[in-house]
């Protein structure tokens, strides 16, 4: 994965009588940048943007640009938008005809090829921009890049994207530049950003914004290159006398005796997977590396010029596999298209079809798309399903959900899906209907002893901490187990004789839930853990349930002045330069949900469980997080916090839910950790409590102890 920008050393301005532009700003820019906003001018200057690209792996990282400038208009045509006339035939016109200006240049065409091919790709998408009846032009210069961690860069003055404006040799051209992370120059930048956004979505007084002409678009697409963006980026290499650039990031095109080695786990897999008619699930825990399988089986099915598609839960994924696919299929020359993840919709339905088609000439192809894009109808319906397509569903119990039904109905030839936890939970339905589709598990099993000991995951200890429930936390918990029991006699029963749940029925079990995950002694006891246990260098991740809580938790550890940051879903643009300094100066890092799918912290070493759960895919998930590998981490510690029925006179009754519940994870936490005696502490702690029956090798309680 590329670098942040924050590891990027920026001057505070740049002028191309004292700097090389493309050298210094534009290419470190592009390559840790993972979008990249502009605002210039004429449309037919703005063609040398993309100049600097071709020194980067900005597209093969999935790099988005999104392009605002202006057609060339004559004063007829000014005097013509002022007018009766139709604006779009105008602009339409001057666009087109900007676009034929640049396809008849012979000595700039390899540059147009290469713009043509990153429309046609999905990498640019432009708009054009224009003063109706104004005699003056668009001509805002900004930019502004952003990486994968939300961390911004914005730049603005007398750059254009010429070859003049960036070469070290040109007439005099300047900048000035700042940085989101910097404390004197975020609100410059955050300023930058929302006149971008309101310019783009055409909110900007006196100015209309239109979407790129199609007539235009598909004049300019047609020129694309077929053998797509890597070889269209060496013409224009070619072009300017330079050589090919090498970067830690754009690895060279790879034989098949140099990727990634497959560990005999994953082999064994593939080949099982194979034997079932190309049908299964990869049950693998976390860290055991699911992806690396799967990219072999789609280098295995596309290298006959077949197609794949991959389906994500989040943005965050579909950026992280585009990277993958970069990195390990680079020799297949696929082309690859991200559908969603913040990629407009006319960038890849046109191409859909095609991506998908039984068509080997067309070659290798890759679509990745997010689970949200994918269920929707127009996306259904384009995809050429048939026995020549594999379907790779990545955090597959995903695709249980209801909304995710439709994706269900595509016919593919082979299914892969992958999930340490494949079954959903509460939801045999869901459950049923992803096995039914993809297959069952495939063997070898590879959990965590496993992966301990083949060294994809560290060891760790267990260590528990116990708080009661308020006497008021302690009733509402008894009156919504009674009203669960007699909604559960309620239930339909399902195939196999097993109960249906209803929406009512989920609503109460969260609601039940949450009592525990925000016990109101969690906070207290969290600051109490850390100050007694953090040491300098330590790297630790508290798991919350709300922004409540975790605001909470924050404050009381800021109060006793340890280093404490906050990362959740509601940061805008801070979350890069949280995990950054995080990764790079250690500290504790208080999070929410939002780190359960995609999100890898290596760097942690140290993990305390506020938000208990008894969903065994949240938790597995959240100890693999902390337990993979990173080199000099050689152990890992997970603090966990079990919530107690609050001191009444008779514990004996269905206040032993509550431990019965939290002691179901507390086994499965503390059956492969190190150190043993943990096990000891919570079977003596189910018989102070009245339960005689807890097993703390398998983690099962016997009888029948209702909901």
């Amino acid at each position: 994965m590329s670098k942040p920008l924050t590891e990027v050393a920026f001057s505070l301005g740049y002028a191309s009588g004292d700097d090389d532009l493309v050298r210094d700003f534009y290419v470190p820019c592009l390559s840790s940048a993972a979008k990249y906003s502009r605002a210039v001018g004429y449309f037919r200057s703005t063609l040398y943007v993309l100049v600097g690209l071709a020194f980067s792996n900005f597209a093969y990282r999935g790099g988005k640009i999104r392009l605002v400038c202006s057609p060339h208009l004559s004063p007829e045509d000014i005097k013509a938008l002022d007018g009766a006339y139709e604006e779009r035939d105008v602009v339409g016109d001057r666009t087109l005809a900007d676009v034929r200006d640049l396809l008849a240049d012979v000595e700039s065409r390899p540059v147009t090829e290469f713009l043509a091919t990153l429309v046609a790709c999905g990498v640019l998408d432009v708009r054009i921009a224009y003063k109706p009846g104004r005699a003056g032009i668009f001509h805002q210069k900004i930019g502004i890049f952003e990486d994968a961690f939300e961390n911004r860069v914005s730049f603005n003055g007398s750059t254009n994207e010429t070859f003049s404006a960036w070469d070290v040799e040109s007439n005099s051209e300047s900048f000035d530049v700042f940085r989101s992370w910097h404390s004197d120059e975020p609100g410059r930048v955050a300023r930058h950003a929302e006149y971008f956004e309101r310019l783009w979505a055409g909110n900007v007084a006196g100015l209309k914004v239109k979407d790129f002409p199609s007539v235009a678009r598909e004049e300019l697409v047609a020129a694309r290159l077929p053998q797509g963006i890597d070889d269209a980026a060496e013409r224009v290499r070619h072009l300017v006398g330079a050589p090919k650039p090498q970067t830690s990031d754009k690895p060279e095109k790879q034989s098949p005796t140099t990727r990634r080695t497959l560990q005999p786990h994953q082999s064994e897999v593939l080949a099982n997977w194979r034997s079932a008619g190309y049908r299964g699930i990869v049950p693998h825990v976390t860290g055991a590396g699911k992806t690396v399988t799967a990219l072999q089986a789609i280098r295995d099915w596309c290298a006959n010029g077949r197609p794949a598609l991959v389906l994500v839960p989040s943005e965050l994924l579909a950026k992280q596999w585009a990277i993958e696919v970069e990195k390990d299929l680079s020799n297949l020359h696929p082309m690859v298209v991200t559908a969603g993840a913040g990629n407009s919709r006319a960038s890849w339905e046109g191409l859909l079809a095609d991506l998908t088609r039984d068509m080997v000439e067309l070659g290798p192809r890759i679509t990745i798309a997010t689970l949200q894009t994918a269920s929707k109808p127009h996306f259904v319906s384009r995809v050429q399903g048939g026995p020549h397509l594999l379907l790779v569903a990545d955090e597959v119990h995903r695709l249980g959900s209801s909304g995710c039904a439709r994706i269900l109905t595509i016919e593919a030839g082979a299914r892969l899906g992958l999930s340490a936890t494949p079954e959903r939970f509460g939801d045999p339905a869901g459950t049923a209907r992803i096995f039914g589709y993809f297959g069952e598990r495939l063997q070898p099993p590879f959990g965590i002893p496993e992966a301990i000991v083949a060294g994809r995951l560290v060891p760790y200890d267990y260590y528990i901490h116990t708080v009661r429930l308020t006497r008021s936390e302690q009733e509402s918990w008894n009156k919504l187990t009674e009203t669960i029991k007699r909604e559960y006699a309620r239930l339909p029963k399902g195939i196999g004789g097993s109960r249906v749940p209803s929406d009512r029925f989920q609503l109460m079990l969260f609601r039940r839930a949450a009592i525990l995950k925000q016990a109101q002694g969690k906070t207290d006891l969290a600051i109490d853990i850390l100050r007694g246990e953090y040491k300098d260098g330590d790297r630790w991740l508290v798991y919350c349930d709300t922004q409540e809580q975790l605001g909470d938790v924050l404050m009381g550890l800021q109060h006793n002045r340890l280093p404490a940051y906050d990362y959740h879903s509601a940061m805008e643009g801070e979350r890069g330069a949280t995990m950054g300094h995080f990764a790079a100066r250690g500290g504790i890092l208080v999070a929410i949900r939002c780190l359960d799918e995609g999100v890898d912290i290596p760097a942690v070493n140290r993990a305390l469980i506020l938000a208990s759960s008894t969903n065994s895919r949240e938790f597995i998930q959240r100890r693999g997080r902390v337990l993979r590998w990173q080199e000099h981490k050689f152990s890992a510690e997970v603090h966990d916090c079990l919530v107690l029925p609050a001191l009444t006179d008779d514990e004996v009754g269905e206040e032993t839910a509550i431990l019965r519940t939290e002691l179901r994870r507390s086994a499965e936490f503390a059956q492969y950790a190190r150190n043993k005696a943990v096990g000891m502490e919570l079977s003596v702690l189910a018989r102070q409590h009245g339960i005689e029956d807890f097993d703390v090798v398998t983690g099962e309680l016997e009888g029948n102890h209702g909901s």
